[in-house]
Parts: C-alpha cells; structure tokens; sequence
C-alpha cells in the first residue's frame, strides 16, 4: 500500500522484496516495480540472458535500499498494457525478472498494479505462484481477488503509509487522532 505509485510514490520500494529474500521464499511474484535504467539494462541484454542488477530504492528513502541480484530476463515487451475496468492501462516498457523463485515485473512508466495482466501479458503465470504481491492500494482488488485464495493487506514502510502516527509532520501541532488516542482530552 505505501509504495503505490496512484497515490504518488516512487514505486520503487524494496521493502517487501529484502522481506521475502530474507526469508528465502519462493514461488512468489511481485508487480510493479519502477525502475527504467534496470528496464534498459535488461531489455538490452534480452531473453533468457542472466546478469546482475540494483534493483529499486533509488527515489528516496521512503524507497528503501536497493537490493542487488542475480536476475534472469524472462520476458520483455514494449508498450504493455493491463486491463483496468473497461479500459486499459499503459505500463510502458516492461521486464520479467526471475531471481531464485521470485519473478519481478519491472517497468519504465510508474503505475499501479490492476490486473494479473501486468504479470501475465510478459509471461509470468501467476497459477504456478503461492504468493502474489501487488504495489497498489485497493484498484487491485476486482482483477486479483476471483484468483486468490486470500487477500492480505500489507501495511509497509514508504510515501503513503497507512500509519500516520509514524508521519514526519514538521508544521502539524497539538493532540490529532490517530497519532492520539483522544485528541479532545483538553477541549
């Protein structure tokens, strides 16, 4: 949720990815992550090519670190597209990136993820996958939720955090829910 590029972050965030190599998961597949010079790299070097890249927390640190990796180029196309309602959405150019079961879309026009098309139209079958994760807030929901066993919000650090207790606020003065449990104790 903190990192969806529809409510104006970087969509570059690592922070779920390091969790996931952290806890050497597999069958796993994330989408979107922003990042057009690793897009560049990989689309240059083409399919089924491996080589390693710096992937995402470059726009801040709301983004995290970039994770380093050993990446294979499954899939690349230009002009990618995903539904979205009735329409579709453009991803601009896209990659499918595989590193020890964990396949990574990555793109060069930052967006949310709607639909398994974002996955699927580059390749990526998301029925061979036990965990999805989608960088969006709720648009998500009407293309994954008739494919999923279970849908799981994920409060992470990054731009849009839903905690705002955890907010910087360099000018907002006084008791404020939430960051107080009853901000009228003094009225």
């Amino acid at each position: 949720m903190a990192n969806n590029a529809g409510g104006g972050a970087p969509a570059d965030s690592t922070f779920v990815l390091r969790e996931v190599l952290n806890r050497c998961l597999s069958g796993v597949a994330m989408a979107i992550f922003y990042d057009p010079s690793v897009v560049r790299l990989c689309a240059d070097a083409g399919i089924n090519i491996t080589l390693p890249v710096r992937l995402g927390g470059k726009h801040g640190q709301t983004s995290g670190d970039p994770v380093d990796l050993k990446v294979t180029v499954r899939g690349h196309a230009k002009d990618l597209t995903q539904r979205f309602g009735g329409g579709e959405m453009g991803m601009g150019e896209a990659v499918w990136l595989e590193t020890n079961g964990i396949d990574l879309i990555v793109n060069d026009n930052r967006t949310q993820c709607f639909s398994p098309d974002a996955f699927e139209r580059l390749g990526c079958k998301l029925v061979d996958r036990k965990i999805v994760v989608v960088k969006s807030q709720h648009h998500f929901y009407a293309g994954f939720a008739p494919i999923a066993k279970h849908v799981i919000y994920c409060a992470t650090p990054g731009t849009l955090t839903p905690d705002a207790t955890t907010v910087p606020y360099t000018n907002r003065k006084g008791l404020w829910w939430p960051k107080d449990d009853n901000p009228w104790i003094d009225l």
